[in-house]
């Protein structure tokens, strides 16, 4: 089923989707873009709103992630620093694509607000969408007109942002299924913008009850372990200390709590 719908987005094109064929326009009908005060406050508003303590919660963002790794951040443990000044350049540039995006989408009227809080407190769950909207009424999918939809906006690389044309945007889907689970979508567009050549890539989704039961049971488990005070167990590459999960992870590496505990108390 999850393939059928992605082959039939590519083919129906644009009438398949809900910000480019929009925001294309936009853009080629205003080329000096000047903003109104209002989306210029709500940009500001973001832009000085420290980021959250991600502590005490299960961010969204890191829905499908490996569960030893979601706990430490429940405890807000220290991550491993970053040291390489391309990665903070890299986070910075993101940064200002959401920015510049979502002003420029503000301003088209293709969405209605930004950084949408979706806390469920009794799952101990947190996140933000990056932008909500109404499918506009003229839109060329008569069924979708007048739902509503959240949006995701994301940055790749030249050669990533070409597979995920081809393939579709796996990596970012279980944080897209956790936002349906707790926000009610009716549908959810993924755009990634290529970081190199500034082309984009959409793709439209609709919820999925099977993919929704299945971020619905990992919160279970990360809240069991909360409740009874358990560490889980490392995932295999990570116990052979190998592989890029076990590289990339923010508790991982040999210095890592990872590596150094098993125990809640210890890690707590």
């Amino acid at each position: 089923m999850e393939k059928a719908f992605f082959e039939t987005s590519k083919m129906l094109g644009d009438a398949n989707k809900i910000i480019i064929p929009r925001l294309s326009k936009w853009m080629f009908d205003n080329r000096q873009i000047t903003y109104d005060e209002d989306v210029m406050k709500t940009i500001l508003t973001t832009l000085t709103t420290p980021g959250r303590d991600r502590s005490g919660s299960f961010a969204s963002s890191s829905a499908g992630k490996c569960q030893r790794a979601q706990i430490y951040a429940y405890l807000g443990l220290d991550q491993n620093p970053i040291t390489d000044i391309n990665v903070l350049n890299m986070f910075n540039d993101g940064h200002w694509r959401h920015m510049r995006l979502q002003a420029n989408l503000l301003q088209a009227g293709i969405i209605d607000d930004i950084e949408l809080s979706l806390n469920w407190e009794a799952k101990r769950s947190k996140g933000s969408v990056d932008a909500v909207g109404t499918i506009p009424d003229d839109h060329p999918q008569v069924l979708w007109r007048g739902k509503q939809f959240g949006l995701e906006i994301k940055g790749a690389a030249s050669m990533k942002a070409s597979k995920i044309l081809m393939n579709g945007p796996d990596v970012y889907r279980e944080q897209v299924d956790r936002y349906f689970l707790s926000g009610g979508f009716d549908f959810f567009s993924i755009l990634v913008e290529d970081r190199n050549f500034l082309g984009w890539t959409e793709f439209v989704y609709q919820a999925d009850p099977v993919r929704i039961q299945k971020q619905r049971d990992e919160l279970d488990d990360l809240n069991w372990y909360v409740d009874n005070e358990v560490i889980p167990d490392r995932i295999p590459e990570c116990r052979n200390q190998s592989g890029e999960m076990w590289r990339a992870c923010p508790f991982g590496g040999k210095g890592g709590i990872c590596a150094r505990t098993n125990r809640w108390r210890d890690a707590a």
